[in-house]
């Protein structure tokens, strides 16, 4: 198993985000985070396969199955991540964040976790090595996959 770099960011930088947004908009409810991410899986072709909210801001993790993930990684999955982050850093004060994507067999293909420990926020992931190309661009939680370029092309 391969386990990409820890980033660790202060919270301040995170909250100071998080008030601007919180002043235009209020904290969704656990139910409203659960529909909108269902709609944003089924919209990108993909299905729930476990959610759990934990709230007010606990506990955030969904589960996503898909039967083609090189191509789910490079052209939909980026919606989904822009679902989540907008829903969960809102108040930023998760503890604890996780989206992971499977494929048909169960087999996880991809994985993200932040979790907020007082002032610092340690992000790990995983990348099934020959997919690593294909989540490149997936932004929304300060991961850097394959900085130096030698991951093998996305198959999709």
């Amino acid at each position: 198993m391969r386990v990409a770099a820890v980033v660790i960011l202060p919270v301040a930088a995170l909250a100071a985000v998080s008030s601007a947004m919180s002043a235009a908009t209020a904290r969704p409810t656990v139910r409203e985070m659960k529909v909108e991410t269902r709609a944003a899986v089924q919209a990108s072709r993909a299905t729930v396969v476990a959610m759990r909210v934990v709230g007010p801001n606990v506990r955030y993790a969904v589960r996503i199955s898909v039967s083609d993930p090189a191509a789910y990684l490079k052209y939909r999955f980026h919606r989904v991540v822009a679902v989540v982050v907008r829903l969960t850093n809102r108040l930023w004060l998760f503890r604890s964040r996780t989206v992971a994507v499977v494929d048909a067999s169960g087999r996880v293909t991809l994985s993200v976790t932040a979790v907020r420990r007082g002032n610092t926020v340690g992000t790990r992931y995983y990348v099934r090595p020959d997919l690593e190309d294909c989540a490149r661009n997936i932004g929304g939680f300060d991961m850097e996959i394959d900085p130096d370029n030698v991951a093998p092309p996305c198959p999709a």
